[in-house]
């Protein structure tokens, strides 16, 4: 099968060579020439918009952090995790070398008993997590929080731990 761009060119060319003058030459190479103008105009406008449009996977719509007098608790479609403040052990920053295409920053809120709550960077903030954090836990390492959110590579940063929390 051809394809129409090739038909187009084909039969633009013999037009203007059937036609024996220059000026039927000089059409059919118009022709084919604002076949590919158009061409690489539509190309150039899906690369362009596909690049100010895209936007890296976000945190699912039924996914919410509550921070409330309490603790912390995430919520999801078949998920609850909850800490208290008076038994968090340690909070840990993970980062990986996944960004920024994908999620690569995560706050880890770890219990005295083992449980914990994990919380997504854009959960995080648009939640106001390391705010309360800062303003509830006494002595939060805020180097390590700008080391933490400044790294490009997989790392595990504790930001604060509690005095005698188990390793």
């Amino acid at each position: 099968m051809v394809s129409p761009l090739i038909r187009s060119v084909g039969t633009g060319l013999l037009a203007g060579v059937s036609g024996a003058t220059f000026a039927g030459l000089a059409a059919g190479l118009l022709h084919v020439s604002v076949i590919i103008a158009s061409t690489v105009a539509g190309v150039l406008l899906a690369v362009v918009v596909g690049f100010f449009t895209y936007r890296y996977p976000r945190v699912p719509f039924n996914e919410h952090l509550t921070i409330d007098d309490v603790g912390i608790t995430r919520t999801a479609r078949d998920l609850r995790e909850h800490v208290a403040w008076v038994d968090i052990a340690r909070v840990r920053i993970i980062t990986t070398d996944q960004g920024p295409w994908h999620e690569d920053v995560c706050f880890v809120v770890d219990s005295k008993n083992g449980d914990g709550c994990a919380v997504t960077h854009d959960l995080a903030v648009r939640s106001g997590l390391l705010a309360a954090l800062q303003s509830r836990l006494e002595g939060v390492n805020n180097a390590a929080v700008i080391a933490a959110m400044a790294s490009n590579e997989s790392r595990v940063v504790t930001i604060w731990e509690a005095k005698g929390a188990p390793t």
